[in-house]
C-alpha cells in the first residue's frame, strides 16, 4: 500500500520514503547476456563430451572445447556484478516521490 509520504509493506511495516537510502535495480540487458552464455556454454561442453564418449575420442574433450566453453561461463560469472544497479537516494540526483494517479 501506498500513503502520500509512506509505504507499507506486507500491510504491516511502513516504510517513510525519507528512510529509503539506495534502490536496486535489475537491468535485463546484462541479465539476459548472462543467461544466454551460461546456458550456451554449458551445453556446449556437455555434447562436446557425450560425442566424445560416443565416437571414443582421445582426448575425450578437445582442448579447443574446452577454451570455448569456458570463455562463455566465464563471461557469463563476470557479468554478474552488472546486472544490478543502484541508485542512491540521499542526493539530489535521485529523489524519491509519490505520484497520485487516483484522479
Amino acid at each position: 500500500m501506498i500513503d502520500d509520504s509512506t509505504i507499507i509493506i506486507n500491510q504491516i511495516t511502513p516504510v517513510r520514503l525519507s528512510d529509503i537510502g539506495k534502490v536496486y535495480r535489475t537491468r535485463w540487458g546484462f541479465t539476459f547476456l548472462q543467461g544466454l552464455f551460461i546456458t550456451a556454454g554449458v551445453p556446449y561442453l556437455l555434447i562436446s563430451t557425450i560425442n566424445g564418449i560416443i565416437n571414443n575420442d582421445n582426448p575425450l574433450v578437445p582442448k579447443e572445447t574446452l577454451i570455448i566453453s569456458g570463455s562463455l561461463i566465464a563471461a557469463g560469472a563476470m557479468i554478474t556484478p552488472l546486472t544490478g544497479r543502484k541508485f542512491k537516494t540521499d542526493n539530489k540526483r535521485w529523489r524519491m516521490r509519490i505520484l497520485d494517479f487516483t484522479e
